[in-house]
């Protein structure tokens, strides 16, 4: 690597340190040979655009979920959200957003509720943080989103009759779907949280999961 390519990693590696304490719309970043390969939020396209211009092919970027730049599909066939697979007896779920408008790409997080209804203990293990998806209304098409959060860990939740317990989620906007662009369209969005099940009654099995109900998402 010659001395002004150096000097140009050196350059834009100080340029996404910055821009990261600032919180200014990177996710990361990391060096790869003679590229910086560059991820940023899905409201970033803008200075994405600002990047490749100023820094040509020493850049590598990803915009949201997808790269940067790229063509829209005219069609794409969207995944489901996975269903409940089983049902434990007293168990009662429900989730809350911490921000139930939210500008479209940004990320926000929320909270699944288990309360205990019935007469005998659950005890179930699952993951801290969970992730959510956001589906279109009324549907199961996932449109954002992701079932499971990044660097999660297993956590435990017993309830005796009467007993209630939150645990956190992570919710992306960014959208999965191309057909939308980086960023999905204002308007309203169902969010629901699939709920891995690593310990469940009666008997753990392999895919066991439950399924929090929708909540009201409003993009702007």
């Amino acid at each position: 690597m010659d001395a002004h390519r150096s000097a140009l990693m050196r350059e834009i590696l100080a340029e996404m340190d910055r821009r990261i304490r600032q919180r200014d719309r990177i996710r990361g970043y990391r060096r790869r040979g003679d590229q910086v390969v560059i991820a940023l939020t899905a409201d970033g396209e803008a200075l994405a655009a600002d990047l490749e211009a100023r820094y040509g092919d020493a850049v590598q970027l990803r915009v949201g979920n997808f790269a940067f730049p790229f063509t829209r599909p005219s069609e794409f066939s969207r995944d489901l959200a996975p269903e409940a697979t089983v049902a434990i007896d007293g168990l009662v779920l429900d989730a809350m957003l911490d921000d139930a408008v939210v500008p479209s790409g940004r990320s926000t997080r929320g909270r699944v509720r288990f309360e205990n209804r019935g007469t005998a203990r659950i005890a179930i293990g699952t993951g801290d943080p969970l992730g959510g998806y956001v589906v279109l209304r009324g549907t199961s098409e996932i449109v954002g989103g992701r079932g499971r959060a990044a660097r999660g860990v297993a956590m435990a939740v017993t309830l005796s009759p009467g007993d209630t317990r939150e645990l956190a989620f992570l919710l992306s906007t960014a959208s999965t779907d191309p057909t939308f662009g980086y960023r999905l369209p204002p308007g309203h969005y169902d969010v629901v949280v699939p709920i891995p099940l690593y310990q469940s009654l009666p008997d753990p099995g392999e895919d066991d999961r439950l399924l929090s109900p929708p909540v009201l998402l409003e993009l702007t």
